[in-house]
Parts: C-alpha cells; structure tokens; sequence
C-alpha cells in the first residue's frame, strides 16, 4: 500500500545563508542512512514563505525502521531554521506532533491541513544535487602579500600597472551559484588611461600547487588610480582548498609622444657620384612620455631624380616593452616651422628589450632641400601588456 509522506519549513521571511548551511548539513547527514530523505532549499528570491521542503513515497508499514528514522529526521528538523515551522502530512492523516513526548509521531490526526509543495525551479534546489562541501556563507577572504622570486630574463618593468595595497576577496553565495568576488585598487603610473581588458586569479593549495583558475573580463579605462571589482564564478572545491591566490592583469594603452627634435643647418644638394651623404644635426630637448625611449638618430641627404632626406632610428626601449607595436612619424619644417614633407613607416620592438630599427625618406624637389631646418620625430605605440600584480595568502 503506497503511503506518501510531505513536509516543508516555512518563515515568513527568507532563510539566510547561514540557515541554507544547516539545513544543508542536516539533509545530507539523514541521507546518508535515508537515501529519500532529501531536502529542497529556496535557494533564490521566492514569493513563497516555503523555506525548504521534501516528499517520501513508500509502503506503509509503522514498523519499518527507515520510517522510524523519518520521523527522527522530522524531529530534528524543527530545531534548525530558529523561529521556523515544520509541517508534516501524510495520505492517512497519521503523523502528528505528540507534545508529551517532544517528537512527530504516528498520533492518529496531522496537526496542519493538506498542502501542495511548490514546484521544481532554479530558485529551489536538491540538496542531493549540490556538491558535498558547498556552503552558503563561507567566511570572508583577508589577504596579504607573499613575496615571489623573478623568473630569470623576465623583463623588469617598473612602469606598470600595480596594486597599491593588497586586494580584498569575499566568497559570495548568488542563489546556488558561487562567486569570488575581488575588490582592488590599481595604480596606474603612464599618464594616458590604459584600457584594462581582463583579470585572471589563479588559486592555490596550501603547498603552492595551482588548484583553479578564474577569468573575468574587465573592459573600462583606468586612470591614475582606479577602483575595480570583478565576480567570476568558483567552484566549492576551489573555495575550500584555496590559500593563496596570483592575480594577473592584461591592459592596453595608446601614446602619442615625441621621440627627438633636430635642428640642422641648410643642405647643399650635390649632384655629384654621392647618392647619400651625412647631414650634421643637433638634438633639440624635448618633452618625454610614458615610454623611455633612447633614439639613436642618422640623417642622410642625397638625390635620385629630385632630392631626399633619410632618417636612421634606432630605438632602444628603456623598459619591459611586452606587446609594443606602432608607427614612428619624421616631420620636416622650414625654419618659419611650416611643414614641408612627411613620412611614417611602422614598427615592432623585439620583446626582449633590444633595439628596434627604422629608416624613414621624405622626397622634396632639389630646390626645397635647403629650406629644410627641423626634423620632427615622434612615435605613435600600442603596448599590450600581462603583468603579475602579485600573489597574495588567504586568511579564511
């Protein structure tokens, strides 16, 4: 003979996080010798006062032991959620709260009328489906920094993006899902915005060993010093595990920035064998950018069916240049400081921080060479960096 058993807890407001806990530890610890016996949590924003609930199907027999284990079960579920109701009704009416003896027993009349369980949602879940070491309220995450050696040959960069204090983590329950969510402060030391792109958090064990890996896209500028938060999802076993965590951060940025100022005296174009000859300039101090550059300059002047003025950079980085690409523009102006001729030619720098090269060529009829007073160089980059913002020990 079939017998169906239903109960619920309800409140009339919501189960905090720590309350989902309880009745988590108590669902699981009764299924373990009860495999029906599985509560469902409201998990999520309901318009219900149900806070958990459950059904068992069975053949009624009161001398069943697991029945008896039910009710001890339902017994002890009363003394969970503080300031909760359980509820319990059967088909034949037969469970019922016996008062002298402090327990739900086969009394003869269920104390509340027929109800319905609410259906199956997002909002409601199986604690049976849950992983075994998921919590609702795990305690907040304090950090501090934990020194990490070098790699050898890693560029050393002061410029870059840091954190101008350790980074505050708190693991956040968002219905049944899990988020670790980071707030941090970034420095930002170029003096252009950068465009942050992407955080990555990699967690590990207590043995250093990496245990997870968390992306979370960014996408918003940073100025001198910029507040970010970022929620990426984390799986339970990650949150129990982890004690330390790396933070690696990919940003852009663009500059536009004089290289050098030439001054030169006026060219006497020649018409002789020589294709190409050195013109004396001197360097013009000019107002640097966020990228330390040392410029290594050469110029030539010569004539093929007009003339021409080449310009040979070299261009030494004095910094981790990571993912630094561009253009580099040469200007020539007379010496009113009108523009006469212009060039621009791209560049790469090798990413070990040595040298990259350029020549740039202007053509200007033979008459206009000696005009020319000023050459102009300035460089126009994109830097692509991933920089370690530091590994940081977790206090749960």
């Amino acid at each position: 003979m079939s017998w169906n058993v239903y109960y619920r807890v309800v409140r009339d407001t919501a189960a905090t996080p720590a309350e989902l806990d309880a009745l988590a530890r108590h669902s699981r610890a009764i299924h373990r010798s009860l495999r029906d016996y599985d509560l469902v949590l409201s998990v999520d924003g309901v318009s219900d006062d149900v806070l958990a609930h459950g059904h068992a199907e069975r053949y009624y027999d009161p001398d069943d032991a697991d029945v008896r284990l039910m009710l001890d079960a339902l017994t002890q579920l009363r003394g969970v959620v503080p300031n909760a109701t359980v509820e319990v009704w059967d088909d034949y009416g037969l469970i019922g709260w016996n008062g002298s003896t402090g327990r739900f027993d086969f009394m003869g009349q269920c104390d509340v009328e027929r109800f319905v369980l609410p259906p199956p949602s997002e909002a409601r879940r199986k604690v049976s489906d849950l992983p075994d070491d998921h919590e609702f309220s795990p305690s907040d995450w304090s950090s501090r920094p934990v020194p990490v050696a070098a790699s050898p040959g890693d560029p050393v960069d002061a410029a870059t993006i840091g954190l101008p204090e350790p980074p505050v983590f708190k693991v956040l329950s968002e219905g049944w899902r899990r988020r670790l969510s980071l707030h941090a402060w970034l420095h930002n030391p170029h003096g252009v915005l950068a465009t942050l792109r992407s955080l990555r958090i990699a967690l590990r064990d207590g043995d250093e060993r990496l245990i997870d890996v968390l992306e979370a896209g960014i996408h918003q500028p940073a100025a001198d010093l910029q507040f970010v938060r970022v929620r990426p999802d984390i799986q339970p076993g990650s949150v129990q595990d982890a004690r330390q965590a790396d933070l690696w951060l990919d940003y852009r940025y663009e500059v536009e920035q004089p290289l050098t100022r030439l001054s030169m005296s006026a060219l006497q174009p020649r018409l002789d064998e020589h294709y190409r000859v050195p013109v004396s300039v001197v360097a013009e101090e000019v107002a640097g950018g966020p990228l330390p550059i040392e410029a290594d300059v050469r110029v030539f002047h010569g004539h093929s069916y007009d003339g021409f003025i080449q310009v040979v950079l070299e261009l030494t980085p004095r910094f981790g240049p990571g993912e630094l690409s561009g253009s580099v523009r040469l200007l020539a102006r007379d010496e009113t400081g009108m523009a006469l001729a212009a060039s621009e030619e791209s560049v790469s720098f090798p990413t070990d921080g040595t040298a990259a090269a350029v020549v740039l060529s202007v053509d200007l009829p033979r008459s206009r060479l000696p005009q020319v007073r000023v050459l102009e160089l300035s460089l126009e980059a994109r830097r692509d960096l991933h920089v370690h913002l530091g590994r940081f020990a977790l206090g749960l």
